[in-house]
């Protein structure tokens, strides 16, 4: 999949030339909009429940599983080029995602609170094909892209009044892709359009650890944790933008 995209890339540039001429090149624009990302947890939640077992001995859920990421993305269309039947667009943005749990719990000889912040920053480009619909409605039927993803969480915890803060992240960027389709309405033809889209976003953060090296937990671990991804998987997800554009 991934070597077919980047192959479909690599055509579209010796395509464009040929097509359009120096000098004609369709549109070029910035964008930004809101992203909603599902994804499937792997050692993060595993770490939770362990965390909610040791703390409270199993009657209380007192970190909620993680799984749902909201954020902002920001980005250029390099060009969105229109012919009469159909238009492709070859692009770049950079997204933040974030999900975050406060929690406190009293026992008889403890008394404990904090919070969890997981952040998912990636550098991404993609490219999309589409259809014209009406004069000012378009269908996007395909929009694939690959993400360099980075992924850091930060522990921020109050143990009778011991304070610690500890932060993980993954290595190096690790690689994804997503492939989604939507639709764009335009305000101002050509120059600013409405865009929405939905999809399947395939993620993957291998592994998370400190800058002494210790990999992710959230305390010292009774049961002793699987070894799996610490997150497995991706999942659906939407976006809505606002796009600019300028002629080339």
């Amino acid at each position: 999949m991934l070597k077919l995209f980047l192959f479909i890339i690599f055509l579209s540039f010796q395509i464009f030339p040929q097509s359009f001429g120096f000098g004609c090149f369709g549109f070029v624009g910035g964008y930004a909009g809101y992203s909603y990302q599902k994804y499937e947890p792997g050692s993060l939640n595993e770490a939770i429940r362990n965390f909610n077992l040791n703390t409270s001995n199993g009657t209380a859920e007192i970190i909620s599983d993680f799984g749902t990421a909201q954020g902002y993305r920001i980005g250029l269309n390099f060009f969105r080029a229109k012919f009469s039947d159909f238009f492709i667009s070859v692009k770049g943005y950079y997204e933040v995602l974030t999900e975050n749990q406060s929690y406190s719990f009293v026992s008889s000889n403890n008394s404990i609170s904090g919070a969890i912040d997981f952040n998912l920053k990636s550098w991404n480009f993609g490219l999309d094909f589409g259809i014209p619909v009406t004069n000012l409605l378009s269908w996007k039927i395909i929009d694939g892209t690959i993400h360099f993803n980075n992924a850091q969480i930060t522990h921020k915890q109050n143990l009778n009044d011991n304070i610690s803060d500890i932060r993980y992240t993954n290595d190096n960027p690790d690689l994804g892709y997503s492939l989604s389709t939507g639709f764009i309405y335009s305000i101002v033809e050509d120059f600013v359009s409405l865009e929405g889209t939905a999809g399947y976003t395939f993620l993957k953060i291998k592994k998370m650890t400190a800058d002494d090296g210790t990999e992710f937990s959230l305390g010292p671990n009774k049961n002793k944790l699987p070894e799996t991804n610490f997150i497995n998987n991706g999942g659906f997800n939407a976006v809505i933008q606002i796009n600019v554009g300028f002629p080339l």
